[in-house]
């Protein structure tokens, strides 16, 4: 976080592995594995992001700004209390477990889940907020797709268009429409010229 400039940038992922990487590797561990006889404990570990294009500063809203700032204060109050128990003393993750570990993606799905039927909300994948974004960017907003894929961190706009292409369809529409107008005004104003510049003999006809 950046609160100087109002930017998050996102320089890396955490990847939810279900076994050792090294009980995958050793063929006589993989077969305990597969037999239930080797630990199946899930571990996160840090990687590189999707693509080199979400790895970039991303400008934030004013009110998210100060919300997350708001968030940072808070995370102290609660670092400074667990002592050493918080686990995060290294990472300085933003959001994290209350014992400061990356969240599980388990437990994020539950939270949201009870979120969701708090207000009496029908429920919806968590990622399905993303297209709701990429959405209100796109026909709300009126970005164009080069902005949208910034926004979105994808590799190219024709990655957006791809996915996304669905939802310019009301605004081709209205767009059609309104050089349909534009068409019309200017042949009525060619229409008009063209009977003001005609002789007096041809106006009466």
């Amino acid at each position: 976080m950046d609160f100087e400039r109002g930017t998050i940038t996102v320089q890396r992922g955490v990847a939810e592995l279900r076994a050792d990487p090294e009980a995958l590797a050793d063929p006589e561990r993989l077969r305990a594995l597969w037999a239930g006889q080797e630990p199946h404990r899930g571990r996160r570990v840090y990687q590189g992001t999707k693509t080199a294009a979400v790895r970039r500063a991303w400008p934030l809203p004013p009110t998210t700004a100060e919300t997350l700032r708001e968030w940072q204060e808070r995370q102290a109050k609660e670092r400074a209390l667990m002592g050493t128990a918080w686990r995060d003393a290294a990472s300085n993750l933003v959001f994290t477990s209350m014992r400061g570990l990356p969240l599980c993606a388990a437990n994020v799905r539950r939270s949201w889940a009870a979120l969701l039927r708090t207000p009496g909300v029908c429920y919806r994948k968590l990622h399905t907020t993303r297209h709701t974004a990429a959405s209100r960017a796109l026909v709300d907003a009126g970005l164009s797709p080069v902005e949208a894929a910034a926004l979105l961190g994808h590799a190219s706009p024709a990655v957006t268009m791809r996915v996304y292409a669905h939802m310019l369809d009301p605004l081709r529409q209205a767009a059609g429409q309104r050089v349909a107008e534009a068409l019309a005004r200017k042949a009525e104003r060619a229409r008009q010229a063209g009977q003001a510049g005609a002789p007096p003999e041809e106006k009466g006809r």
